[in-house]
């Protein structure tokens, strides 16, 4: 088994960790909700196990996953996965964290369960050919039933800096850095990355110093 922390799990789970609050607004943005930014914020515990993988090669391993982001805000559950990349078992695996999720809501009496699932959507760091729209998991039962179990996925090369400001979505910033990777890497060219940066940078002091809400 191999026990993968990739960079970018790293940056969300410290962000969860120290800045829940800054979700309400990325919340907001994905499920349409308005949630007061002061609202109360329940980070949920993240339930670790054994998953086959795909990795980018196509390659198939066996590794430990944990759930990135259970967030409670009221009675409303929202599980956010980050992602690096697309892969082909990204559906199930929301749908393990998923059941995971709701067997600790659900409801239940002699012979009948309520299963509350939670809302969820996927957030790609980056974005191939292969990137999915949405994220759909359909369930198929013996009578002939088919429930489709779906949320848009959200792809950060889609968004501008001036929206992710306007919009508040500031633990976007790390991941929306990524798209200079090549250039950082191949050419050692950091002009772009640091002017984005900077950017992010005056904006946020502007936003804290006129009232907006930085927390």
């Amino acid at each position: 088994m191999q026990k993968k922390t990739p960079d970018y799990d790293n940056v969300f789970k410290t962000m969860k960790s120290k800045h829940k609050r800054l979700f309400i607004s990325v919340i907001n943005d994905i499920f349409g909700k308005e949630y007061p930014l002061d609202a109360k914020v329940e980070v949920l515990p993240s339930e670790g196990y054994l998953t086959d993988s795909e990795t980018a090669d196509g390659s198939k391993e066996i590794e430990e996953q944990i759930s990135d982001f259970l967030i409670k805000i009221g009675s409303e559950v929202y599980l956010l996965e980050c992602q690096s990349y697309d892969d082909g078992s990204m559906a199930i695996r929301i749908a393990e964290y998923a059941f995971i999720v709701a067997r600790q809501f659900a409801t239940w009496d002699i012979g009948h369960a309520t299963i509350p699932m939670p809302r969820f959507s996927v957030i790609y760091v980056k974005r191939t050919e292969r990137t999915p729209k949405s994220t759909i998991i359909t369930f198929k039962f013996p009578d002939g039933q088919e429930v489709n179990y779906e949320s848009e996925n959200v792809i950060i090369e889609e968004f501008t800096k001036e929206y992710i400001v306007e919009k508040r979505l500031f633990p976007y910033i790390p991941f929306y850095i990524a798209r200079y990777e090549k250039e950082i890497a191949s050419e050692g060219n950091i002009e772009n990355a640091v002017s984005d940066l900077e950017y992010f940078r005056d904006e946020m002091i502007r936003l804290y110093q006129t009232g907006g809400t930085i927390r």
